[in-house]
């Protein structure tokens, strides 16, 4: 398994949509494809960790990020979001809809967690040595955006999709302090 000799434990992980994809690991074969040995040996958790949540998109099409599941462990729960890999990992700027699923992951960890507020951070020390790019305020301030974008979809009705399968159930979840109710779907055993 992956990095079995760390054995210090880990009260919590938060992963967003895990997948099978390193440099050269494209296996588009439907045998063979996700390649989940890459990521998880056999989809379990490593036993150091003691939770973990999975934040999943929904939306993708495309086979090579397709994700890799390990819902099979009880110490995992898996939530899947509007939105293609991008839009749930954050690789789009300014459209928010990544926001959602890091305001539902903040809120799942808010008791284990110690914030700093926004008006003590130093942003000197978040940027990157040799890079012009710099951090901002606009960048740490979580802004979630319920209608934004979604990019590359498969069927999505409102703010939610549909997906077919028996394993799985819809949800609704009071996500940012009953300002916004958005219905997500759970994978459940």
């Amino acid at each position: 398994m992956f990095a079995t000799h760390l054995t210090m434990p880990i009260k919590f992980l938060s992963v967003f949509d895990t997948v099978a994809v390193t440099r050269g690991s494209l296996d588009l074969d439907p045998e063979s494809f996700p390649a989940s040995s890459i990521v998880f040996e056999n989809n379990i958790l490593a036993p150091h960790i003691e939770r973990a949540i999975h934040i999943l998109a929904l939306d993708e099409k495309r086979l090579w990020l397709q994700p890799t599941l390990f819902n099979q462990d009880t110490r995992v729960t898996e939530v899947w979001f509007a939105g293609n890999h991008s839009d749930i990992g954050s690789g789009y700027w300014f459209d928010g809809l990544s926001d959602i699923s890091l305001q539902f992951m903040l809120d799942n960890i808010a008791d284990e967690l110690t914030a700093l507020p926004l008006s003590v951070l130093d942003y000197s020390v978040l940027n990157i040595l040799n890079f012009n790019d710099k951090i901002t305020f606009d960048d740490i301030v979580i802004k979630p955006i319920v209608n934004g974008e979604m990019h590359g979809q498969l069927t999505t009705y409102g703010h939610y999709s549909i997906i077919q399968s028996g394993e799985c159930e819809l949800m609704l979840l009071n996500v940012f302090n009953n300002l916004l109710n958005t219905v997500l779907t759970l994978c459940v055993m």
